[in-house]
């Protein structure tokens, strides 16, 4: 939905880029200070008002139109997604739990909400994390143990109670919980840096022009990425600029849309430390998917799958120049 809503934002005519750039950034304004707890403003309450009548109405409108809020959970749901949201007048309140908790461990709350974390823990769970980052929760709804499975059992659930989640996270000074990755999928570079991918592919995909992401460098000397692009999107782009192609494979290799999805790169890189840019990617036409074995039931990308299947592109992201590292 956002990056339908950002794709014909670019497509319209002048007035209608001005008015959706001057309706997001009124909304961006009301939900940053409904964030903060600050009060809102009455002319920006009477802007909002007619930014959505303008702007969002459709949107909320195909949401059912009486929507309240939302609630997300079982993948990253990326800060700018909720904040888009929210400035459409669309509470997302994202939360984190494990089978194994019964599910919940926190969530975010409709009077007290912070994008880009899971929330607080529940009033009767504690929230703790290892020495290497890990997230560890004791409380009355972590499960007993895993069924006639004692050595599994012992190897997550500690004797006083206290579950390894196997997932890495930070706690803020409010008890806020954001989820870095999970700790069998940090990986290590050459240089002896380490990098949690999944942050770096939500990154990636949050951004228009890309619909799937799988970062690589393990014991490499950078990280690098194999990009599915948002087809639709590349397309318009092509159609603007009257460029020939038949099909995605040729839509790919147009040297305007390397450009534009170069750009999204950089714009990532711009938010991360030198170890964490991607210094390289190439374009897939096809995207992951259950049927290809690359992507999980619950739509998680299979890295090690990616890597055997793309071994060779893979192994020519090192061969050639890497891109200029940006100033982070």
């Amino acid at each position: 939905v956002y990056a339908r809503f950002m794709a014909r934002r670019r497509r319209g005519g002048q007035v209608q880029r001005v008015v959706s750039r001057w309706a997001l950034e009124v909304g961006r304004r009301v939900s940053r200070a409904r964030e903060a707890g600050r009060k809102v403003h009455p002319l920006w309450q009477a802007q909002y008002k007619v930014a959505g009548d303008q702007v969002f109405a459709r949107l909320r409108e195909r949401l059912g139109g009486r929507l309240r809020f939302l609630v997300s959970g079982g993948a990253p749901l990326m800060p700018e997604i909720a904040a888009f949201f929210h400035a459409a007048g669309v509470l997302i309140l994202e939360g984190y739990g494990l089978t194994e908790t019964s599910p919940v461990v926190t969530v975010n709350r409709l009077e007290n909400y912070r994008f880009g974390t899971v929330g607080q823990p529940l009033s009767n769970v504690r929230v703790r994390l290892a020495a290497d980052g890990e997230i560890m929760v004791k409380g009355p709804n972590v499960m007993r143990g895993y069924y006639k499975d004692p050595a599994a059992t012992a190897a997550i659930l500690s004797d006083d109670g206290w579950l390894a989640t196997g997932d890495v996270g930070v706690l803020d000074a409010d008890g806020f919980l954001r989820i870095t990755d999970r700790k069998k999928d940090l990986f290590k570079t050459a240089g002896g840096k380490y990098i949690a991918p999944q942050l770096l592919e939500g990154l990636l995909c949050a951004r228009p022009l890309i619909d799937q992401a799988c970062v690589i460098g393990d014991r490499r000397p950078y990280c690098v990425a194999l990009i599915v692009p948002d087809i639709p999107a590349l397309q318009a782009i092509a159609d603007e600029q009257q460029l020939d192609w038949r099909g995605p494979a040729d839509l790919v290799r147009l040297s305007a849309v390397h450009q534009a999805l170069s750009a999204e790169v950089d714009a990532v890189n711009a938010e991360l430390g030198r170890h964490e840019q991607v210094r390289a990617f190439k374009v897939l036409p096809a995207p992951f998917s259950e049927a290809s074995g690359l992507l999980t039931a619950s739509q998680k990308t299979k890295r090690r799958a990616v890597i055997q299947r793309y071994a060779a592109l893979v192994d020519s992201l090192y061969t050639e120049p890497p891109r200029r590292l940006r100033r982070a």
